[in-house]
Parts: C-alpha cells; structure tokens; sequence
C-alpha cells in the first residue's frame, strides 16, 4: 500500500510540476556559480568580428592620434577599445585583443616591439574583464573610474614606467613626473567614455543583450 501510494504521488501532475520546477532552480544556480570571473562565452562570428574590431581602433588610436609630449610619455587613448573588450567578453578576450593591438601596431608603423611593454595593454584589458560582472551589473562613473584608475596606476605608472627608465637607460625620477601627470588625466578620459558607451540603453541592447553574461 505505501508503495502505491508512492507511486500515485509521484505521478500527481501537481507533484510532477513542482519537481521540474525545483530541477529548473537548481541547474539554473548551477549555471550562475559556473560563472566565475572567468567564465567565458564560446567563439562565434560575431565575437571575433567585434573583437577584431575593437584591436582596429586601439591601434588607430594608439598609433595615429596620438601625442608624445617627451619620448617616454604618450598620450593615447587606445585602451579603451582594450578595456572594453574585456568589460563586453571577459578577462580573456581584453588579454587577447590588448596583445594583438598592441603588437600589429607595432608592426604596422615599423616600430620596435618589447614583450615586457606588451603587458600592459594585456594587463589593462585583462583585469577590465575580471571586474566586468561587478561594472556591467550597474555601470556607476565611481567604479569604472577606480577601474580606469587603478589599472594605469598599476601597468603605466608603475609598469611601463620602471622598463622605460630601463630602455631608455634614465632615472625613474627623471620620467615619473611628467608621467604621472598624464596618468591622472587619461583614466578620467576612459572612465568618462566607458561610462557614456556602457549607460547608453541602445548600446546594451545591440552589443551587450542588455544582461550580464
């Protein structure tokens, strides 16, 4: 008799509705806490084509407008395609698009090319991605202007600063100066930009979904 019972409730279309129900819950947690901050979605057409886009305007940007005020400070804004990159894909896809931008731009205007210089776009696009749920979930000026900030603080400042006093065989002290006063006014630029791009209703819908990924 208990086993019928069983059997009865089991098959009780009520009781069958509250089971996939509570098996929908459980794979849907499942699928939020598989995505960590590196989680990923999978190549299509659309992904490269938009990254591949993205490493095309950072090389312009980087490349073509831009100003040296001294040979060891530049004034660009190539790093925001990079960081957006990593805000739109994740932590890879800045990596990627930061190593290619910056080493087919190199190539294209037949300049020398240094690993260690590298990573500091990749850096910049890499770090961009891991705080991509946390931004894109409310895009608010303050916590993308940390982003920018601590970023350039950390690959510019610090980074790009201590190889180019080695490369140029200079001072810390006699190129510091002059660059940190760029890199107080760049990130405010990129968080400026960043913050209109990923507030814009009609930019979420058409390269973001509108939703964290």
């Amino acid at each position: 008799m208990f086993e019928e019972g069983k059997f009865k409730e089991s098959n009780n279309p009520d009781n069958s509705h509250e089971i996939k129900k509570a098996e929908a819950i459980t794979i849907d947690k499942k699928s939020v806490l598989d995505r960590t901050m590196f989680y990923e979605e999978g190549l299509t057409v659309k992904k490269i084509t938009v990254l591949s886009m993205l490493a095309a305007i950072s090389i312009i940007l980087t490349r073509f407008f831009v100003i040296y005020p001294m040979p060891t400070v530049r004034i660009e804004f190539g790093n925001i395609p990079i960081m957006l990159a990593g805000l739109m894909f994740g932590p890879i896809s800045g990596l990627i698009v930061g190593g290619v931008a910056d080493f087919a731009g190199a190539l294209l205007r037949g300049q020398g090319f240094d690993l260690v210089l590298m990573l500091s776009p990749m850096f910049m696009g890499f770090v961009a991605g891991l705080a991509r749920r946390r931004i894109l979930k409310k895009p608010g000026f303050i916590s993308i202007a940390a982003l920018t900030f601590c970023v350039n603080i950390i690959a510019k400042m610090i980074w790009t600063t201590y190889w180019l006093s080695v490369l140029y065989g200079k001072t810390l002290m006699a190129i510091l100066p002059a660059r940190i006063i760029v890199y107080s006014i760049v990130p405010f630029v990129e968080a400026s930009v960043l913050f209109a791009l990923l507030s814009n209703s009609a930019f979420r819908k058409i390269v973001l979904k509108g939703e964290i990924r």
